[in-house]
């Protein structure tokens, strides 16, 4: 049997195999292509597969645009590997295959369902998902549900490239029982960074809930880093980073804990708690970070604006003459202490075992001690 559907605007399905007993014991299999031209074609496949679809789920898919798909769907099979970890359902199992463009980028995936699609969190998966030279501002997009451009830039997505010779990739490794526990790897690669994170999550009706891993991170360059992340690097300076920090999430309060980093030679410890400030765009910082060396001026000069000359006898002073601009804080507040074994004022005035409290909000900072 085939099927072919189109809904003229931008949504592409064909589909062709046979399935018996259909519903909880279905048997057989299904192949095709699919294909979604821009965010509105994403929109109605969410709308196709869901009666009634989540308002953020529909945002977080339709940042998927474009996607062009082979896919193969088997029902009431799975390999050895998968059914020796299966636990009883009574639905059958099942394996997709998918591989094509997602974003514009080549990606393939496999998941094996030991319970079926309809109860995925319920029971036992695993799943392997890579794409090849990402767009890393979309990627960020679809985790974080938001939008990488705004205005007419993002009304319209680009078609596929071909990016030309990089080393970018992204890989993604899981199994488990996802509304229990999920152990997964996640692997990022490119010109200017190397990351990889691994752990254990729990997985809600469209968030993580709960989280607790290891962030492995090596960056000659940080600032070159953020920016092909997509992120303001402000006026960070080229700074290095190399090392593992902890991470845990839990009631919505993310736990940063470096075990083994080093930040432009220094090394850096400490704990610092990331909760979002309800009904606001913005994040609360608290903790303690602590470092084997740090400077206040260049902490300073974070905040000086980049377009505004510096005084000429700059590098002498504790307070920067240069004008201070914060946008760097525009989505943060909170109170952090920084604790240092050498802690510079100048170049000719250090303070050993030092320490510095701050609190800061949109638009100002304040050294309380």
């Amino acid at each position: 049997q085939r099927l072919r559907f189109n809904s003229g605007n931008g949504l592409e399905i064909d589909a062709e195999g046979e399935i018996s007993n259909v519903g909880a014991r279905a048997r057989g299999g299904l192949r095709g292509t699919l294909g979604a031209s821009d965010k509105a074609a994403i929109g109605e496949l969410v709308e196709l597969f869901e009666q009634t679809p989540d308002a953020a789920h529909v945002k977080r898919m339709e940042t998927l645009a474009p996607a062009r798909l082979a896919w193969t769907v088997r029902f009431g099979e799975v390999n050895k590997e998968a059914a020796k970890d299966a636990q009883p359902s009574s639905r059958s199992p099942a394996e997709i295959w998918l591989d094509g463009a997602v974003l514009g980028r080549r990606m393939t995936a496999t998941v094996r369902l030991a319970g079926g699609v309809r109860d995925w969190r319920q029971n036992n998966l695993q799943l392997t998902v890579a794409i090849e030279r990402p767009d890393w501002q979309q990627v960020r997009a679809f985790l974080t549900s938001g939008s990488p451009e705004t205005g007419a830039a993002a009304a319209k997505p680009a078609p596929p490239v071909d990016a030309g010779p990089s080393r970018a990739r992204l890989q993604l490794k899981a199994a488990g029982q996802p509304d229990q526990s999920l152990s997964s790897y996640l692997k990022l690669e490119d010109e200017t960074f190397d990351a990889g994170l691994s752990g254990r999550l729990v997985l809600g009706s469209d968030a993580i809930t709960s989280a607790e891993g290891e962030l492995q991170v090596r960056a000659a360059d940080a600032a070159l880093a953020l920016a092909a992340l997509g992120l303001s690097a402000a006026n960070l300076p080229a700074v290095g980073i190399d090392g593992a920090v902890d991470l845990a999430l839990k009631d919505g309060t993310l736990k940063v804990t470096p075990s083994a980093l080093e930040v432009a030679g220094a090394i850096v410890g400490g704990e610092v708690l990331v909760t979002r400030v309800q009904g606001q765009e913005r994040h609360r910082i608290e903790g303690r970070i602590v470092a084997s060396q740090a400077s206040i001026p260049r902490l300073f000069d974070l905040l000086a604006d980049a377009r505004a000359p510096a005084p000429p006898d700059a590098s002498s002073q504790i307070w920067p003459g240069a004008t201070f601009n914060f946008a760097i804080l525009d989505r943060f507040e909170g109170r952090v202490r920084l604790e240092a074994a050498d802690l510079d004022l100048t170049p000719a005035l250090v303070l050993t075992r030092g320490s510095i409290v701050g609190e800061f909000a949109p638009g100002k900072v304040e050294i309380v001690s």
